[in-house]
């Protein structure tokens, strides 16, 4: 308990299978695998750009970091996932973003991530254009720590497709956040390796009636270069209708009963195989708890991936399964407090459901997928009479046309049987993106 009191973030880079990679894929930006975005600045130590050749520290900014300018065209509902909310209209829409940083002293960094939308309106009464901030926060390096409040995306565990407590499938929210800056050694704890942590609260307030907080912590050990493993906790508090929010927190962390709504507990690892043909297997495992009872329904999350050499380059292919509610009876493993604008906080495909993802993607020698194709099927409701059955397939291609300029290109096309439960009802969707994106 005192343990999760605390917490622990690791970076989660899925494709990693050493950390010279993992350290590729940071310095370049890669997209997380069925997302449409960059990775985000909040998630990754501050740029090196800040100190001089003897160590020195120079203030800088930058803007037009990560600029893209993307259009899509949709037929039917397409719904989208891991993309931190987003939905797009009938037909034409597009969108235009930028990154920013400004660090002004060696302990105080910001950055910004806005993004503009114009398009059909995406439901009755949502606007046809709108300004949206996926990360707008400010970091405060306190020592070995940071002190992070803001908005930001996180992602808790290694899943490339999806995370049963956290994911980037909901728009951020002002979050407030404590972690380590880098890893470290517990006193007489050795054995366990590197540990970082992080404890985070969010404002998930829908509206009048509906407040409501989001409170997690993670503690992460990594007792070789190979292994990594994770303890998670996550809580929503105080729910609607409770009163006091700071002493619903408390409640909570302590576990007391009738505190909150959808306590969850997960633990999650990652093993890395090296050699010619590098490879690397994960699993999460959470359950859904309530105070003093923690034989609450189980969900779990498996998955791998394994790296072909084919000359510079490398072939990876990988598979991921998810089932969100092992008793299989039905139950709400999400409840209503743990989505928000009627996306999960956590795996997309939502309660009662199960996932199956695979890919193959083309990977250069910077960690970036230049073509990837996969395949997902998602079954909802699979407890239900007549599950709905959603299927899609995708093919993206990434082109460098110049330095520091990209062009993508994204095709998908979902098909859904049973759609929204009702027996013989059938539904096709499919969406065409084009983003051109120039990277400092």
């Amino acid at each position: 308990g005192l343990l999760l009191a605390c917490g622990c973030y690791a970076f989660p880079v899925g494709e990693a299978v050493s950390a010279g990679r993992a350290a590729a894929e940071i310095r370049n930006g890669v997209a997380r695998s069925g997302g449409w975005t960059q990775r985000p600045l909040g998630e990754f130590p501050q740029p090196e750009s800040g100190l001089d050749g003897l160590g020195e520290f120079i203030p800088y900014y930058y803007i037009d970091h990560d600029f893209e300018l993307a259009a899509a065209w949709q037929e039917g509902n397409f719904r989208p996932f891991n993309e931190m909310g987003r939905m797009y209209g009938e037909r034409f829409s597009s969108r235009l973003s930028l990154r920013a940083a400004w660090q002004p002293a060696r302990w105080l960094y910001f950055g910004v991530v806005p993004e503009w939308y114009y398009g059909d309106a995406v439901k009755n009464g949502d606007p046809d254009r709108e300004a949206v901030f996926h990360e707008a926060f400010a970091r405060l390096s306190l020592g070995r720590t940071w002190l992070d409040f803001g908005r930001f995306p996180m992602w808790w565990g290694h899943g490339e497709h999806g995370a049963l407590l956290l994911s980037n499938n909901y728009r951020t929210r002002d979050t407030l956040r404590i972690s380590t800056a880098t890893p470290a050694l517990l006193p007489g704890l050795h054995a366990l390796g590197l540990f970082r942590f992080t404890a985070f609260v969010s404002d998930l307030t829908q509206g009048t009636g509906d407040w409501r907080y989001l409170g997690g912590m993670r503690a992460s050990f990594r007792p070789s270069p190979s292994f990594e493993f994770a303890l998670s906790r996550t809580f929503v508090f105080p729910g609607p209708g409770d009163g006091g929010a700071y002493s619903a927190f408390i409640d909570a962390l302590l576990y007391k009963s009738g505190s909150a709504a959808d306590h969850k507990t997960a633990i999650d690892f990652r093993y890395a195989f090296g050699g010619a043909v590098p490879a690397a297997l994960y699993a999460e495992m959470a359950s859904e708890n309530k105070p003093g009872d923690w034989g609450g329904p189980l969900a779990l999350l498996a998955g791998g991936a394994v790296f072909f050499p084919v000359g510079n380059n490398s072939v990876k292919v990988s598979v991921e399964w998810a089932d969100v509610n092992l008793s299989g009876d039905g139950t709400e493993w999400y409840g209503a407090n743990y989505f928000f604008r009627g996306d999960s906080v956590g795996h997309h495909a939502g309660s009662d459901a199960r996932d199956m993802f695979a890919g193959v993607a083309l990977v250069d020698a910077g960690g970036r997928e230049r073509l990837r194709c996969w395949f997902d099927r998602e079954w909802r409701g699979v407890s239900a009479p007549d599950e709905e059955i959603l299927t899609e397939t995708g093919l993206e291609i990434v082109l460098e046309r110049a330095a520091h300029w990209n062009i993508r290109l994204k095709f998908a096309l979902q098909k859904t049987r049973n759609a929204d439960g009702i027996p013989g009802a059938s539904e096709k969707a499919s969406i065409v993106q084009a983003a051109v994106s120039r990277r400092l």
